[in-house]
């Protein structure tokens, strides 16, 4: 008997050590610091599906979808875009436009990183369809703002996930015009005329998630967090999977799942291995609408169809927002944590990175078929 007290007693401080040791951040502030520009003088409504991510002083804002006469379910046509959007940051943190440019076609949806070499385009889709051309933006003093081609991807990919380590640039998963990918390959931006090479598929097939490459004692290699995948009855499956890739054992094993599934959110590595993720689609109203339109698939009455039609509009019509939680991951100790709440509409389908210290998230979908000009910064900093 004291034996096991004993035993119960060490178990309870040991996990009370590994708590201690686990330091999630802490919101100090969030707020709009900047927007996207108008258009022969009308402000803009927002982009959903954009590239964006950092070169040198510069934040790039890339290509871009919305609907800009009616809403998706009022028969709106989504329209893609090739504005390049650059912009600078004061030291008060305030982002101040810098110019525009444009790319070699409209783009949205595209797998974006940034890298030491420039920010990495890969895949997405346009109007005529999914896209399998690679690019690299680069923003410099001499040169300007040029793009440089990269080579494509082995097959068409849409909402595709990118990390990067060094000079290599990851492309996970993905949507093809028949299904979801479970493919994973990799490009060397020294070696680029070796092309992508394909890597063991991550175990699921997988689009709309969030990845980083983490290098370290604990771990090196590739995280994917959450995501979903459309089955082929038009029911997505929305994943709380937290896969892990490790580079030396060219291996996928599974980590500590998420608390729910989430898909279409955005997220950020800290140096010091924590993964902060700022909210995204937990598919209530999502999974709701893809059951509705399965249904409708398979009526022949026409009065049902015309219910069913009305059920789905009225839906996204009244469609909430997405979840504004921010979880905090430890890859030390694998172990996930809530940290707070977005003092924004959570912005899902656009992407998140430190800038300076701040984390920026520039536009995005903010609820079914609407988007939003404004471009947001988090301050976080280590709880104590």
């Amino acid at each position: 008997m004291f034996r096991t007290v004993c035993c119960l007693i060490f178990l309870m401080l040991s996990m009370l050590t590994v708590n201690s040791q686990h330091t999630p951040f802490q919101l100090i502030t969030g707020k709009k610091v900047g927007a996207f520009p108008a258009t022969k003088a009308v402000p803009s409504i927002g982009l959903a599906g954009q590239s964006a991510g950092l070169f040198g002083d510069f934040m790039i804002v890339a290509g871009g979808t919305n609907f800009p006469n009616k809403l998706p379910w009022e028969g709106g046509k989504k329209v893609y875009y090739d504005d390049v959007f650059l912009y600078n940051k004061d030291a008060r943190g305030i982002v101040t436009f810098s110019g525009s440019h444009k790319l070699p076609m409209n783009l949205g949806y595209a797998a974006t990183i940034t890298t030491e070499k420039g920010l990495v385009i890969a895949g997405g889709e346009n109007e005529t369809g999914m896209l399998s051309k690679v690019m690299l933006l680069r923003v410099g003093s001499k040169d300007g703002f040029t793009v440089s081609p990269l080579p494509d991807l082995p097959i068409p990919l849409t909402n595709g996930i990118a990390v990067a380590n060094k000079s290599l640039v990851y492309f996970i998963g993905g949507e093809t015009v028949s299904k979801v990918s479970e493919r994973v390959f990799v490009l060397d931006l020294n070696n680029v005329q070796n092309g992508w090479t394909s890597l063991p598929p991550i175990p699921q097939p997988i689009s709309h998630g969030v990845g980083v490459f983490f290098s370290g004692k604990k771990a090196n290699g590739i995280y994917i967090f959450g995501g979903r995948a459309k089955k082929q009855n038009g029911i997505s499956d929305l994943y709380s999977t937290n896969h892990f890739f490790d580079i030396k054992t060219m291996q996928w094993s599974l980590k500590a799942p998420l608390p729910y599934g989430l898909s279409a959110g955005t997220g950020v590595l800290d140096p010091t291995g924590t993964v902060l993720l700022f909210g995204g689609d937990r598919g209530e109203v999502f999974s709701k609408v893809e059951a509705v339109v399965a249904q409708k698939n398979k009526e022949t009455d026409a009065l049902a169809i015309e219910a069913l039609d009305k059920k789905r509009i009225a839906l996204q019509s009244s469609h909430p927002g997405f979840s504004k939680e921010i979880l905090s991951y430890s890859i030390e100790h694998d172990r996930w944590v809530s940290i707070g709440i977005l003092p924004f509409p959570t912005p899902v389908t656009t992407h998140a990175f430190f800038w300076n210290g701040f984390v920026m998230i520039p536009g995005g979908e903010v609820r079914a078929g609407v988007r939003t000009p404004d471009i947001f910064s988090l301050e976080l900093k280590p709880s104590k």
